[in-house]
């Protein structure tokens, strides 16, 4: 294995980080949809997943969702974003390992190659 290949390599790992948090804030958004209570199916259409720089969250845009999370004096709760969390944990971390996974098999099978590290040694690399 030549060097340039390896600086490719590990210069790729880098992406793992943030596709953890990517995968994961999918996966309980998607979940957590499954199992929001519908009345008009307005909050269970606008939940959704953000992704920012450095982090992930899970955003349900509809001004009532957190009367609906955690109740009122005059309403029971019906959370839909814990037991999305709290209950699927296993599910998950699957989620994220096989993000992870995929993410490490590209890197060391030299998928993608950042531009800086293209022309190391003279000859493009190219995607594969």
């Amino acid at each position: 294995m030549s060097y340039a290949k390896l600086q490719a390599q590990l210069k790729a790992l880098e992406n793992i980080p943030w596709i953890c948090p990517v995968a994961a804030a999918e996966d309980i958004a998607d979940i957590a949809r499954e199992i929001a209570p519908v009345d008009t199916g307005f909050l269970r259409d606008h939940i959704k997943a953000v992704h920012l720089s450095k982090y992930s969250q899970i955003v349900a845009n509809a001004k009532y969702a957190g009367y609906v999370e955690f109740g009122t004096w005059k309403m029971a709760a019906q959370p839909y974003l814990r037991p999305a969390i709290d209950q699927h944990q296993r599910e998950i971390l699957n989620t994220v390992a096989e993000a992870m996974m995929g993410e490490i098999k590209i890197a060391v099978k030299g998928g993608w190659v950042p531009a800086q590290y293209q022309n190391i040694a003279g000859r493009p690399k190219k995607r594969k």
